[in-house]
């Protein structure tokens, strides 16, 4: 019953906000999300940063990218810092100017996954309106456009 609930929601999300220019993002948690020592689920930060340009933001570790003004310099546009608990669904529309040409996303896993922590979206060539799918599995991140 909740995955059709989840599933219903995303639809009503998608179809609502499909018209509307912008970032729309519909994410959602598993209930195993970011495991503790003793296999407790608990919250994941989720960091979103609009981008000029994608180079710096590829030659970043995580760390320096909790700083995005320092490290992302004058290619950063907007940062969006939000938190997911297990189980949560959460849409989100965000507004996009035309300087905003990547999209730059990734969740502080308790443990970090050693390849693909990180994605850049390329919204360069996409319409004014932007809908990402974002799935947060206990320590993987997938986004579907």
């Amino acid at each position: 019953m909740k995955n059709i609930l989840l599933i219903l929601l995303f639809t009503l999300s998608i179809i609502l906000t499909g018209c509307h220019p912008g970032l729309h993002l519909n994410v959602s948690a598993t209930d195993h999300l970011n495991p503790d020592i003793n296999r407790h689920p608990s919250p994941v930060v989720m960091y979103l940063y609009t981008m000029k340009q994608r180079e710096l933001f590829d030659l970043a570790n995580f760390k320096s990218l909790t700083n995005p003004s320092k490290t992302l310099d004058d290619s950063l546009v907007k940062s969006y810092i939000f938190e997911i608990y297990p189980g949560q669904a959460k849409a989100l529309s965000l507004p996009l100017t035309k300087t905003e040409n990547y999209i730059g996303i990734f969740a502080a896993y308790r443990k970090l996954p050693s390849e693909n922590w990180k994605k850049v979206i390329d919204i360069s060539t996409h319409p004014s309106s932007v809908t990402l799918t974002i799935k947060l599995d206990s320590n993987t991140m997938h986004i579907n456009q």
